[in-house]
C-alpha cells in the first residue's frame, strides 16, 4: 500500500490555486480580494472555490460564501479543509448554516455538524428542515469507524415491479437531489434489497421491461456497523462504484460512494495533491 501510494504522489501534479482570481489589498495586512465578480466566482468548481477560501481570513472567507448561491456555497463547503470549516460554521449565524447543510449531501452536513459546539449543533438542526435534518441526526449516530457514518441516504431505488420508463420518470423527478447516480437499487414494497441495475442495464433495456426481469439479483452490501477497511476492500475487489449499506433484515439505509470510502484511506497531504477532476475521471471509467 505504501509503494502504491508512494508512485500516485510522484505521478500527480500540485493542486494548482487559481491566483489570477485573488489580488492583495494591502500587503502589510496580508489581506485578500477576488477581483471577479460574483457571476464568475459561481462558475468556478467548489474545489477550487476551497482553495481560495482557505486562503483568506475568516471575515472575507465568510463575504465570499455569501457572495454564492445556497447550492454553490454547499459544495465549496464540502471541499474545505475540516478545521477550516470549524471557525467559519462558529461565526456564522444559525439559520444562515442549517441553509447552507439542507443543500449539502447528508452525510456531509452529519460531519460538519459533528465538529460544531453541541448547543449550536442542537440549534442549526431545530433550524433545518425537519426530514432533512432527521436523515442527518440517524447518520450521526453511528460510529466514525463504521460505514454508517460514511453513508449517504441520497441514492434512487425502486420497485421491483417498476417498467424502464417509469424508473426514468423516477429519475427524473429524484434525480435533482441525488448527485452521484451510479446504480439504480430494486427493492420490495417493505424496502428489502432485491436487486440492482447499472445505467447501462437501464439504457438497454425496452420501455416496457419490468425491474425485477434484469435487475442483477446477486447484490453485495455492508451492514451499516461493518468497518470502513470492510467497506473500501469490497469496493476495490470488485471495483464497485458504491456499495449499499442495509441493516441485518435486507432494507436498504444508503449507500457509501467510492470518493467517500477513498478520503478515509488517502492521508491528508496526499488528497490536496490530487486533481480536482479524480473522482470525476474514475467514476467515468468505472461506469459499465
Amino acid at each position: 500500500m505504501a509503494a502504491f501510494l508512494g508512485g500516485l504522489m510522484a505521478r500527480l501534479p500540485n493542486r494548482i490555486v487559481p491566483w489570477s482570481y485573488i489580488d492583495p489589498l494591502d500587503p502589510n495586512l496580508r489581506s485578500l480580494h477576488l477581483k471577479i465578480s460574483r457571476k464568475t466566482i459561481n462558475d468556478l468548481h467548489p474545489a477550487d472555490i476551497a482553495d481560495i477560501l482557505e486562503e483568506l481570513n475568516n471575515r472575507d472567507r465568510l463575504l465570499i460564501l455569501d457572495s454564492l448561491g445556497e447550492e454553490t456555497a454547499a459544495e465549496a463547503m464540502e471541499e474545505v479543509d475540516p478545521e477550516v470549516q470549524a471557525t467559519m460554521v462558529n461565526q456564522m449565524e444559525s439559520d444562515d448554516v442549517a441553509d447552507i447543510l439542507e443543500n449539502m449531501n447528508p452525510d456531509d452536513a452529519a460531519d460538519l455538524l459533528g465538529i460544531m459546539p453541541e448547543n449550536k449543533a442542537t440549534e442549526v438542526l431545530e433550524l433545518m428542515n425537519e426530514v432533512e435534518a432527521e436523515e442527518v441526526r440517524e447518520l450521526m449516530a453511528y460510529s466514525n469507524s463504521s460505514a454508517g457514518s460514511l453513508m449517504t441516504t441520497d441514492y434512487v431505488a425502486v420497485p421491483s415491479r417498476c417498467t424502464v420508463s417509469n424508473i426514468f420518470s423516477i429519475l427524473r423527478r429524484s434525480g435533482r437531489e441525488v448527485d452521484m447516480i451510479y446504480y439504480i437499487y430494486v427493492q420490495s414494497d417493505s424496502g428489502q434489497l432485491l436487486g440492482v441495475m447499472s445505467l447501462r442495464d437501464l439504457l438497454l433495456a425496452e420501455p416496457d421491461d419490468i425491474a425485477s426481469t434484469f435487475m442483477k439479483k446477486e447484490v453485495m452490501s455492508v451492514l451499516p456497523t461493518s468497518t470502513i477497511e470492510e467497506v473500501t476492500n469490497l469496493l476495490s475487489k470488485y471495483d464497485f462504484l458504491c456499495v449499499p449499506v442495509a441493516d441485518e433484515e435486507g432494507r436498504i439505509l444508503g449507500i457509501v460512494t467510492f470518493d467517500d470510502a477513498l478520503d478515509e484511506i488517502i492521508p491528508e497531504d496526499l488528497r490536496k495533491r490530487m486533481p480536482w477532476n479524480y473522482h470525476k475521471l474514475r467514476r467515468i471509467r468505472g461506469m459499465d
